[in-house]
């Protein structure tokens, strides 16, 4: 669940349409909101009780009549977004669960009741029902790598945008970015559909989904380059250059350029730490292979071959 999408449940249950499900949703959101909030901006108990009943029992004078009690939500919900508290969990027994991540730190969820475990990447949520017509389902907006326990009984099936990936036990990735949706396998098979066509990933595959033109673009990868984001370190053995480029790309915002084709097969073995800068990755680089990587005014990266 985004934040827009989120902001949309607020106003919908300001006008008394939301289902009891929603409606817990929101007082669960809220309880949290208040009680986390408190902590970095308000000094004591009083002081939160104060402005509690206060400045949030003003704000429900003036909501419609309309709205059962506890309309401040919309208030505290806000605050809770704007102040970035940071990961919001709501479950019931782990049979169904929302996970919203609100800065920049990722959350592992390792309390399912399957046994999955889901890491949700920065900015991104996760709404998860272990019961719904016999499958377990998740709803994915943003990013999050995904370790699924195995039950043939039981398949596994993630909504993203418009397409499902569907698993019966397995580890991949699954990120959105604007109308492209990636998926990148690390263990077992995947199916991944949006409703009309489908294609089966294998390991060190990723299939690229475009919504636009809702085509599938399949390559053969080493998975480690999309599906390490969250570990303290990677280790890459025997990476193209090209291949790197793109988990630079990707981890630091920048653009990697190659003056020569055949630069882009250099291979290397490499460990990079979650905590070292570009700066630090590009003296390793030009330290142990045959390529100079350059950093240019224009905040590009150049590689040559060190002869040249």
């Amino acid at each position: 669940m985004t934040e827009k999408k989120f902001k949309e449940l607020i106003d919908k249950y300001l006008q008394g349409k939301t289902s009891p499900e929603e409606e817990k949703i929101l007082n669960d959101f809220q309880d949290f909101a208040i009680s986390h909030s408190t902590e970095s901006v308000f000094k004591t108990d009083d002081n939160k009780k104060r402005i509690k009943e206060d400045v949030f029992g003003n704000i429900e004078d003036h909501i419609s009549k309309k709205a059962s009690r506890g309309g401040w939500i919309r208030i505290a919900a806000s605050i809770a977004i704007l102040i970035g508290l940071g990961t919001f969990f709501y479950n019931t027994g782990f049979s169904n669960a929302i996970v919203i991540t609100n800065n920049s730190e990722t959350f592992k969820i390792t309390k399912l009741e399957d046994g999955s475990q889901i890491t949700l990447n920065a900015y991104s949520s996760l709404r998860f029902d272990n019961n719904h017509k016999g499958v377990r389902l998740a709803e994915l907006d943003g990013e999050a790598f995904f370790e699924i326990a195995r039950d043939e009984q039981k398949p596994f099936i993630i909504k993203t945008g418009s397409i499902s990936t569907k698993v019966l036990g397995t580890s991949f990735n699954i990120k959105e970015t604007d109308s492209v949706i990636d998926v990148t396998v690390a263990t077992g098979l995947v199916q991944v559909s949006n409703g009309t066509n489908a294609v089966k990933l294998k390991p060190n595959q990723r299939v690229k989904y475009s919504s636009t033109s809702k085509s599938f673009k399949t390559t053969e990868i080493n998975h480690n380059l999309y599906t390490s984001w969250y570990k303290n370190k990677v280790e890459f053995n025997g990476v193209r250059m090209v291949d790197l480029a793109k988990y630079l790309e990707s981890k630091f915002s920048v653009n990697i350029n190659f003056k020569e084709e055949k630069s882009k097969n250099v291979q290397m073995t490499l460990t990079i730490s979650k905590e070292e800068s570009l700066e630090d990755v590009l003296n390793t680089i030009n330290y142990i292979s045959e390529l100079t990587l350059t950093k240019t005014q224009t905040n590009e990266i150049e590689a040559n071959f060190k002869n040249q």
